[in-house]
């Protein structure tokens, strides 16, 4: 074999077993004696092409708004020699900037469904991808109208909504109304 091995001797076994781990063309020869010890060779060439990487991604999520979303693609695979070079990009399919690692965590801000996409690149820069569909559930606010007041005719009253709470990046869109009844 070109890459320097050889099954050693003769056999009588007309098979022999080879695993190049290694992408690029290989040139076999194949040596044959009979029982006179007359000898005949011929070659061939063998080409091996790159195993691309097999992306698996984390299973489907839900969760709500301002959690965070943690995402793994430690099951992802590839020939053993590319195992340990593979890189791994997540795009969040919500515009951010992309992560990077075998695992990673995003927090989504907005309600709605984003297709999560992890791509495994290995050393030869095949690639393989797969998709984490996370559906980010709305998170109803709080309303806080504070304590029972207590006030005399014709006198102002301050009613002060400002308890009231949602999550973290909802906070600054609340808006308020009030009702009364019976004035």
């Amino acid at each position: 074999f070109s890459d320097g091995t050889d099954s050693g001797k003769f056999d009588p076994d007309p098979t022999y077993i080879k695993t190049f781990i290694n992408q690029g063309t290989y040139d076999v020869t194949l040596h044959v004696m009979d029982d006179n010890g007359v000898t005949a060779s011929t070659s061939k060439q063998i080409e091996v092409v790159n195993k691309p990487p097999i992306a698996r991604a984390s299973e489907d999520l839900t969760i709500n708004e301002d959690e965070t979303a943690r995402f793994d693609a430690s099951r992802s695979t590839d020939t053993a020699g590319d195992i340990p070079t593979l890189q791994f990009a997540w795009d969040f399919g919500d515009g951010s900037p992309p992560g990077s690692g075998k695992t990673a965590s995003h927090v989504y801000t907005s309600s709605g469904r984003y297709v999560v996409t992890l791509t495994v690149t290995d050393r030869d820069g095949d690639r393989g991808t797969d998709v984490v569909n996370v559906t980010v559930r709305n998170v109803a606010p709080t309303a806080n109208a504070g304590p029972d007041i207590t006030v005399f005719e014709d006198e102002d009253v301050v009613l002060n909504g400002s308890r009231s709470t949602d999550t973290p990046s909802d906070i600054p869109t609340l808006v308020y109304r009030w009702d009364t009844t019976g004035d």
